[in-house]
């Protein structure tokens, strides 16, 4: 907690926590997106040309 900023309360210790509580105090939000691996065309196109190349390369030998 103290790496942090935060605070570590006991059982017997939580009244104190409403009065720790700093008041309006901000909130910084971060929007994270999630893309589907499947959904980059890079990496399909990576994909195909090493699976490509690997079986040439299995054909040739």
């Amino acid at each position: 907690a103290s790496l942090c900023g935060g605070k570590f309360y006991l059982p017997w210790e939580t009244g104190r926590l409403p009065r720790d509580l700093p008041s309006g105090a901000s909130l910084q939000l971060q929007r994270q997106v999630m893309v589907p691996l499947w959904h980059r065309w890079e990496l399909l196109v990576l994909l195909v040309v090493l699976l490509t190349s690997d079986w040439i390369l299995r054909r040739l030998t």
